[in-house]
């Protein structure tokens, strides 16, 4: 891989990592609204929005759904364990809890990056059919306050599934 190959490799790698880190972000901000307005973390029914819009997303960027719904879901399954490490704090801190934006807010934004970064691996593997697996290494350094080793693993676990539909 010549010179330009391997800064094209780190750009779109570094891309998708930063896209996961953004999206995961926004996590302290859920979890502060649903406390402060005494929800539960886990929505069943927002998270099957969610699943059935992202893979049509995926579907219409040419990836196989089937293997993008276990990353879908894996990333739903880590931000929800993000908010209850967040809200297990606050038990023992209530004060320490900002008032969040609105729920709104935080779901548009995070549509929109999970939408980036369906798009960001659907041209990287169009490119690469392996550009997931590479993928993990910028995942594997994303540094978020209660996201630990085995969340980041179970992302690059299922990362390295998603392939591109045969046409």
């Amino acid at each position: 891989m010549g010179l330009v190959g391997i800064w094209s490799w780190q750009a779109s790698a570094s891309s998708v990592g930063e896209l996961i880190n953004q999206r995961l972000s926004w996590m302290k901000e859920v979890a502060a609204w649903k406390a402060v307005n005494h929800l539960p973390v886990e929505d069943l029914a927002q998270e099957k929005r969610v699943l059935d819009s992202t893979l049509a997303e995926a579907q219409q960027l040419g990836l196989a759904p089937d293997t993008v719904s276990p990353f879908i879901r894996a990333q739903m399954d880590v931000a929800k364990a993000i908010q209850y490490r967040y809200r297990a704090d606050w038990l023992s801190q209530p004060g320490q809890v900002t008032p969040p934006r609105s729920l709104d807010e935080a779901r548009t934004q995070i549509n929109r990056i999970s939408n980036a970064t369906l798009q960001q691996l659907s041209s990287d593997l169009r490119t690469d059919p392996q550009a997931a697996v590479k993928i993990c290494s910028s995942v594997q350094n994303i540094q978020l306050q209660h996201l630990t080793t085995d969340d980041k693993n179970y992302l690059c676990r299922t990362l390295q599934q998603i392939k591109r539909q045969n046409r």
